[in-house]
C-alpha cells in the first residue's frame, strides 16, 4: 500500500485514493475490503487504497490531508439492479447521503432532531 511522497505514489504521479467500505465479519458483503486487499497485493502506479471497513468516515481526515486529485469510493449497495452492477454517483449525492440515510421523525434510539440538524449542516457545506 503506497502513500504520497513528494507527489508520487508507487513511483508514479499521485492519481488518487480508493476508499473502500464493508466488512468481512458481518452480514455485509466484503466487496470493499476484498478490493482494498487486491490493490495492496498488486499496487497500481499513482494510486493507493484505504480499507475503511465498517466506518470509512473515520478515514476522511487522511483523505483531506492528502488532497487526492481523484477519490473513488467503493461500497456494495442494493440498487435494485443485477449483481455486480456498477454505478457512478455525483459527489454531491455522496456528500449528502453517504453518512446520513433518511432519519425517521420518531427514532427512540437517538435524538432525531439533533441528527437532522447535523445532517442539514453537512448538506449546506456540500453545496
Amino acid at each position: 500500500m503506497g502513500r504520497v511522497v513528494d507527489g508520487r505514489v508507487n513511483g508514479a504521479p499521485f492519481a488518487g485514493i480508493v476508499l473502500t467500505a464493508g466488512s468481512v465479519l458481518r452480514a455485509d458483503d466484503a466487496a470493499g475490503p476484498v478490493l482494498s486487499k487486491k490493490m495492496e497485493d498488486a499496487p497500481i502506479a499513482g494510486w493507493y487504497t484505504i480499507d475503511g471497513g465498517q466506518t470509512p468516515e473515520d478515514d476522511i481526515i487522511e483523505v483531506k490531508r492528502e488532497r487526492p486529485p481523484r477519490l473513488v469510493l467503493v461500497d456494495a449497495a442494493d440498487m435494485g439492479s443485477i449483481v455486480a452492477s456498477i454505478r457512478a454517483t455525483h459527489r454531491k449525492i455522496v456528500c449528502l447521503f453517504m453518512l446520513f440515510p433518511p432519519i425517521p421523525r420518531a427514532a427512540p434510539q437517538w435524538d432525531g432532531a439533533w441528527m437532522r440538524g447535523l445532517r442539514d449542516k453537512i448538506r449546506r457545506t456540500c453545496r
